[in-house]
């Protein structure tokens, strides 16, 4: 007999033991972990707004950037951090 087919005792053994984790994507994202958004201090919103301030509107510093620098001043943030801080400054 041969492994992997469906009806395959061996096949049935191991997703009792490690059931399959989607049958489909939109299961997977359903189902997946949800991450709760961790809160910015007030000082480290202050810090992401002076340096937003400086920067040009035809030319807005990429996520990137912005992320760099407030590493370089001792900030941890992540995308999901400064796009909270885009949106609430």
């Amino acid at each position: 007999m041969e492994m992997g087919r469906p009806g395959d005792p061996w096949l049935r053994q191991i997703q009792t033991i490690s059931p399959p984790v989607a049958n489909s994507l939109a299961e997977a994202v359903r189902n997946a972990p949800r991450v709760k958004n961790r809160e910015l201090s007030k000082e480290t919103l202050q810090e992401i707004g002076r340096y937003l301030a400086k920067e040009d509107p035809s030319k807005p510093y990429s996520d990137r950037q912005v992320i760099s620098h407030m590493g370089s001043r001792g900030y941890e943030i992540d995308k999901r951090d400064l796009e909270f801080a885009r949106t609430i400054l």
